[in-house]
C-alpha cells in the first residue's frame, strides 16, 4: 500500500556538508543543520483489502491519515487507534467514501480523538451523506444498529476545516512550522492527495488517485509535483491496466441493453457519493443518446440520493474541464439529470415500471437498499446483478464474484415491519 521512493539519503536526516578550510589550511567548522524527523506508522490497510489509515510523525508531531472503516463496523478494527488518539494533533482526509472516513464519529465519540480535521469542502459534505446513507442502511441490516449516532456523525464533521487544492495550511503551536496543501487527486469529487512539509523535508501521502481523465473529473497531475522526501502511495493504481473509457463504457451499455431488452432487471450497487457520481453521468449519457435505452427507467436509489446530487450540483468548481466549460458556455448543469431518477426508499424504486436499471448503495451489497434487492434479482431469470469494482473480501458480493462460482450463498436479511395495534396493547 505505502512505497517510498528511492531514498537520496536516510530518512530523517540532512546531508553534511565538508568542512571547510581557511586560508592557513585549518579546517572551519561546518555550518549547523537542522535535521527533521519523519516516520510512518500504518495502522491498517498497509497490506490491501481494508480501509487505510495510517499515523505519520514529523518531528514528534502526530497526523492521522485517513480514518476509513466500513460495514459491518467490527469495533476491534479500530482498537489500534485507541492507543494513540490522544497524541494526534489532526486528521488529514483524502476522499468522502466510508473507506477513507468512515471511521471518524467513532473515532471522536469512542475513542478520545479530539483534533481539528482538514479536507477539501467536497470530501467533508460528502463524507457526511456517506456515513448517514451507511448509519440507516446498517440499522435496516443489523439487530444493534450502527455503532455510531446521527449526531455524533454531525459532531465529529463540525471539526472539518475545509480548504480548497492548493491552499496551503500553516499550523501554529506546538505544530508551528508544518504546512498542509490538498492537491487534486481524481477519481471523486473533491479528491485530494496532501503534501505535508516542514523544512525542507515534503511528504506527499496519494491513498487513491486517478491516472485517467473523465466525464467527471480531469486525471491527477502526478508529473507536476516536485521529487517528495517520501511518498505514500496506493500501488494498485499503479498495478491497474483498465480498458480505455470509451471501451469500458461501450461494454457497460452493451451488458445494460441486452439484459433490458429480455425483460429483466438491472441492480448495479453501488458507493453513496464516491465512484457512483461518474456512473450516473455514464448512464444520463448513454440514455440521451439512444432512444431504445429511454423505454427503460434508470434509478439512483440511497437515503441521501437526493442530497448527494444536490450537493453535486452546486460543486461544479471542483470538476474538470469540460464541465466547467460546458456550463460557462450553456448554463448546462451536468447534475440536472432528465433521464437519472432519483429515489430515496425502496417503495420509490419499486415504482419505476420494470425493465430498469437501480443503482442501489452499498457497493458490496453488504448492506442498504443493495442488499434488501439483492434476493429478488438473484430469483429472476433475466435479471442481472452488476458491479463496477471489485467488492471487498468477506462480503455478499465478494463471494458471489468468487471462482470457481458457488452453487449457493447464504444470505441473511432483516426487514423493518410496524407493529400492529394489537401489539402496542
Amino acid at each position: 500500500f505505502f512505497v517510498p521512493p528511492p531514498p537520496l539519503r536516510p530518512r530523517g536526516a540532512r546531508s553534511q556538508p565538508a568542512p571547510m578550510a581557511s586560508a592557513s589550511g585549518s579546517a572551519l567548522a561546518a555550518p549547523t543543520t537542522v535535521r527533521t524527523s519523519v516516520h510512518f506508522t500504518p495502522l491498517r490497510g498497509s497490506s490491501g483489502g481494508a480501509a487505510p489509515s495510517g499515523l505519520l510523525e514529523v518531528d514528534g508531531l502526530t497526523l492521522l491519515l485517513d480514518c476509513g472503516w466500513e460495514p459491518p463496523f467490527d469495533v476491534s478494527v479500530l482498537e489500534p487507534l485507541r492507543g494513540v488518539a490522544a497524541r494526534v494533533d489532526a486528521v488529514l482526509l483524502s476522499h468522502g467514501d466510508l473507506a477513507h472516513a468512515g471511521g471518524l464519529a467513532y473515532a471522536f465519540a469512542r475513542l478520545g480523538l479530539s483534533c481539528p480535521v482538514y479536507a477539501t469542502l467536497p470530501v467533508s459534505r460528502l463524507s457526511k451523506l456517506a456515513l448517514y446513507d451507511a448509519h440507516e442502511g446498517v440499522a435496516e441490516q443489523s439487530a444493534a444498529g450502527a455503532p455510531f449516532t446521527l449526531d455524533e456523525i454531525d459532531a465529529a464533521l463540525s471539526r472539518v476545516s475545509e480548504l480548497k487544492y492548493s491552499q496551503t495550511v500553516l499550523l501554529s503551536g506546538r505544530a508551528a512550522g508544518l504546512s498542509l496543501t490538498p492537491l487534486p487527486a481524481g477519481g471523486s469529487l473533491g479528491g485530494a492527495m496532501w503534501r505535508v512539509s516542514k523544512a525542507l523535508e515534503e511528504v506527499l501521502f496519494l491513498p487513491r488517485f486517478s491516472h485517467q481523465k473523465e466525464r467527471l473529473l480531469a486525471a491527477a497531475a502526478l508529473e507536476e509535483l516536485p521529487r517528495p522526501t517520501l511518498l505514500l502511495a496506493d500501488i494498485g493504481a499503479a498495478r491497474a491496466n483498465p480498458l480505455p473509457r470509451k471501451a469500458r463504457e461501450a461494454r457497460l451499455g452493451e451488458l445494460l441493453a441486452h439484459h433490458l431488452a429480455r425483460g429483466g432487471d438491472v441492480l448495479v450497487p453501488v458507493d453513496t457519493c464516491f465512484r457512483v457520481l461518474e456512473l450516473c453521468l455514464v448512464l444520463e449519457a448513454m440514455w440521451a443518446a439512444d432512444r431504445k435505452m429511454q423505454r427503460y427507467g434508470l434509478v439512483l436509489l440511497s437515503h441521501v440520493a437526493s442530497a448527494t446530487v444536490h450537493l453535486a450540483a452546486s460543486q461544479l468548481e471542483w470538476m474538470g474541464a469540460q464541465v466547467t466549460a460546458a456550463f460557462d458556455a450553456k448554463r448546462t448543469n451536468p447534475f440536472a439529470f432528465r433521464h437519472v431518477q432519483v429515489a430515496t426508499s425502496l417503495e420509490q424504486a419499486l415504482d419505476r415500471p420494470s425493465p430498469k436499471v437501480v443503482l442501489a448503495s452499498a457497493a458490496d451489497a453488504s448492506h442498504g437498499f443493495a442488499a434488501r434487492l439483492l434476493p429478488a434479482v438473484c430469483a429472476a431469470p433475466n435479471a442481472l446483478l452488476l458491479f463496477t469494482a471489485p467488492p471487498r473480501p468477506g462480503t455478499i458480493g465478494a463471494s458471489l464474484l468468487a471462482s470457481p462460482m458457488p452453487q449457493s450463498v447464504s444470505l441473511k436479511t432483516r426487514e423493518r415491519v410496524p407493529l400492529e395495534p394489537a401489539e402496542l396493547a
